[in-house]
């Protein structure tokens, strides 16, 4: 998905991502992804990432 991004002229890529899933984490960061902020939830909450393409 990144690369298609890239290749439609996109400038950002975001995600959401549960806090407490380490491993996703671990491999977004490895792709580029770093924390912009949180979204609450009515449940809870949510990491939210960016990339910049």
């Amino acid at each position: 998905m990144l690369e298609y991004g890239r290749e439609k002229g996109c400038r950002r890529a975001v995600l959401e991502v549960n806090p407490r899933n380490s491993a996703a984490i671990s491999l977004y960061k490895g792709r580029g992804f770093r924390p912009i902020g949180l979204n609450m939830h009515d449940v809870g909450y949510t990491q939210v990432m960016a990339a910049f393409l």
